[in-house]
């Protein structure tokens, strides 16, 4: 039941702030008067949003979370690398940096077909998170400018590109035995190119301050089995959420590809071998503590009755439920046009506004 709880009140509490308030704002931005006022309202929303997801789950439905090692910064931009373990691990880690960092800095590397999900793959398309057609040619571009923005931000990436599963471990270890590349138990090969890119165009920009390697390990799940959605739902498995940070020394790392490509092998080989070891391990090994933060229960209040305000009117009110269906037309011809991306990407000579969006 809480997994299913988790699910529910991410998805319905995140449509209604996106579908009645962020979007409606990101098109007042569209007039040039307002386009700040509009992107920092936008990435407020984000901010409460994230709190407000972490908060429910955490203190509300009693999932406690664990961070191990080296602690995190709140400064500068950053790289997050983290091993896919479930189909939620997005929420967690979204959980993780709010504890650590400022929420509106946080960018998902992610696959661009999420954008065309109302309100939350629209907030990704609207807050400029880093969205890929997997095609590393066509990607490319999009990549080496991310080192560009002018804001701070924390880039999150699953170097793997897809969930652990059995069969997933098989395919990545054939792939490995075929180009000699090392093999795994608990981790699927990363893939590097998306990452060096990154890295790469962070470094020119002098925009770089740390990359932490997050390895989440779950207490419940037996590490070789796949965790999908319909298991945090019905199998409702996960205790705890143990996350271990290892900040790396950028002098380790090489502008070199190839270089780059072996450094990271190295690195998930290392994260294979912390994986295979048990909790007790880890709080032996590693300094630990239960996050706990101070948390603003009035937005979660106010979260709360809006969303069930919004239901409310949207059973009960006809011009609700229209101005529901306009808006979802609307945003899906904007995140399938562009619009507003475009119009800021002509600009980047002159202005420096930078849009990530592929």
């Amino acid at each position: 039941m809480r997994g299913l709880l988790m699910i529910v009140y991410t998805v319905i509490t995140s449509y209604f702030i996106g579908i009645f308030i962020t979007l409606p704002m990101y098109l007042f931005g569209l007039f040039t008067p307002f386009k700040k006022f509009s992107k920092d309202f936008c990435l407020y929303s984000q901010h409460i949003m994230m709190n407000n997801i972490s908060c429910f789950y955490q203190d509300i439905l009693g999932l406690p979370l664990y961070l191990y090692g080296d602690k995190i910064e709140n400064k500068g931009s950053n790289i997050f690398i983290m091993n896919h373990r479930s189909s939620l691990d997005f929420l967690y880690l979204i959980s993780l940096l709010t504890h650590t960092t400022d929420p509106e800095k946080i960018k998902y590397v992610m696959k661009s077909e999420l954008k065309y999900i109302p309100s939350l793959g629209w907030l990704t398309f609207i807050n400029d998170f880093p969205l890929l057609e997997r095609k590393y040619e066509t990607d490319k571009k999009c990549l080496n400018n991310i080192g560009k923005m002018e804001d701070e931000v924390n880039i999150l990436i699953f170097p793997e590109g897809t969930r652990f599963s059995k069969q997933k471990l098989e395919d990545s270890n054939k792939y490995s035995i075929a180009n000699n590349y090392p093999q795994f138990f608990n981790v699927l090969l990363p893939k590097s190119k998306g990452l060096h890119n990154i890295f790469v165009s962070m470094m020119d920009n002098n925009k770089l301050t740390n990359i932490y390697d997050l390895t989440i390990k779950y207490d419940g799940i037996n590490i070789k089995d796949a965790h999908t959605a319909s298991d945090v739902i019905f199998k409702d498995d996960i205790k705890s959420i143990h996350v271990l940070s290892r900040k790396i020394d950028l002098s380790e790392l090489s502008y070199n590809q190839e270089k780059f490509k072996f450094w990271l092998h190295k690195l998930f080989l290392e994260k294979d071998i912390i994986l295979q070891s048990n909790i007790e391990s880890w709080k032996k090994s590693y300094p630990y503590k239960k996050l706990n933060k101070k948390i603003n229960y009035i937005w979660l209040l106010l979260v709360i009755i809006y969303t069930l305000c919004c239901i409310i009117l949207l059973f009960k009110s006809k011009s609700f439920k229209y101005y529901n269906l306009i808006i979802i037309i609307l945003g899906s011809i904007i995140v399938y046009k562009n619009i507003g991306k475009e119009k800021s990407s002509k600009k980047i000579k002159d202005k420096k506004i930078l849009v990530l969006n592929c």
